[in-house]
């Protein structure tokens, strides 16, 4: 028999089994109880209504480099992906391709119909320039203002979809830095709330006013303020996104935040997030 207050080799053994059984018995429990909220989340067919209800793009195709973008990654080339994307709108929509390299770019525009493909793992900088992030009216933090554009923006478009194997890199840290240095400020004055809105930095991608929008396979990474926002929109469906912030951060760029009606999310987030939210 075993004998706890000698402890016995053979008890001790026995006794270990028996945790583990216990541990087991209640694993499964918890398994088996979150199977059933799975099951009872997607009951009613609510699924079908949600999310991106695809799209026939028109067969045409806009080459980023056709209209002369700088791949070596260091000279800004935002006019020239943004005329391949305009072109693209205005003739009705089609394929806007960015092949491989490294593109440095500050915000750009998607408009309706179009498919803006990312291949071959392409590498997509963002300035570091908040001049090339024009200010627009749009909500932050719950407030409608003035704010710096995405580095990628959907606005007042439908039937858009955002996909490919890319590494968009934010290069966030230099207006996290800017934010670090304002901070213990506007903290011993109370005001800690208000370095957010005066530290001004641009997200990554931005939905407004949007309505069926795919955004599949891409990875954001290092953002200089939100990762993914999305507001106002409508049939979204966000699929094998892949959301890495800075780990060295005390303050990591929030990662997902929504206002939206029937969005559909399927993410991977990595590294030390803030937080993740989603209002439906």
């Amino acid at each position: 028999m075993f004998n706890i207050v000698t402890g016995s080799h053979n008890g001790i053994k026995r006794y270990r089994v028996f945790i583990l059984l216990i541990m087991s018995f209640f694993t499964s429990i918890n398994v088996s109880l979150a199977q059933i909220q799975i099951d009872e989340f997607f009951e009613g067919g609510w699924v079908d209504t949600v999310g991106y209800k695809g799209f026939e793009f028109p067969a045409d195709t806009f080459n980023v480099m056709d209209y002369g973008a700088l791949d070596n990654g260091i000279e800004l080339t935002t006019e020239h992906i943004q005329a391949a994307l305009d072109d693209c709108a205005e003739s009705g929509g089609g394929v806007v391709v960015v092949p491989y390299g490294k593109f440095l770019t500050g915000s750009i525009y998607v408009g309706s119909n179009t498919h803006l493909l990312f291949v071959d793992s392409t590498r997509i900088y963002s300035s570091m320039e908040l001049e090339d992030f024009p200010e627009q009216w749009t909500r932050v933090a719950g407030i409608e203002m003035e704010w710096p554009q995405a580095l990628i923006n959907i606005n007042d478009a439908e039937n858009v979809k955002i996909s490919g194997h890319a590494i968009i890199n934010g290069r966030g840290r230099v207006f996290w830095n800017k934010f670090d240095y304002m901070r213990p400020i506007y903290v011993e004055n109370d005001l800690r709330w208000a370095v957010d809105y005066d530290a001004k930095r641009p997200r990554m991608l931005v939905a407004n006013n949007a309505a069926n929008l795919l955004i599949q396979d891409i990875s954001l990474i290092e953002s200089p303020f939100w990762t993914l926002h999305v507001l106002y929109s409508e049939m979204v469906t966000v699929d094998g996104l892949q959301l890495t912030t800075l780990l060295r951060y005390g303050h990591p760029a929030r990662t997902v935040s929504t206002l939206t009606h029937r969005v559909m999310f399927w993410c991977k987030i990595m590294w030390c997030l803030q937080r993740m939210t989603i209002f439906v």
